[in-house]
């Protein structure tokens, strides 16, 4: 069997609400008991999943940030644009 999925929540824009992923994402209002947030503005979430630019470069500079489980959220931000 495999491995569960964490919840993971993107916030986009507040005015945009969420992204929950559990297997699949799919946006809703509000997310409670999640296990890792990650949040970032809608221009950077494009750049990143479009792979216009270096995610650590993003990291560093504090424009993508989360809560929660580390490893998942860093693995997220890292990764967006082949998750995309």
């Amino acid at each position: 069997m495999g491995r569960a999925s964490p919840s993971i929540s993107k916030d986009l824009c507040p005015s945009e609400g969420y992204v929950i992923v559990e297997g699949r994402g799919r946006q809703v209002e509000r997310v409670a008991n999640l296990d890792v947030e990650v949040m970032t503005d809608s221009t950077t979430f494009i750049e990143l999943a479009c792979g216009r630019i270096d995610s650590q470069i993003v990291i560093n500079s504090g424009a993508i940030q989360w809560t929660g489980d580390a490893e998942p959220a860093e693995r997220v931000a890292r990764d967006l644009r082949f998750t995309m």
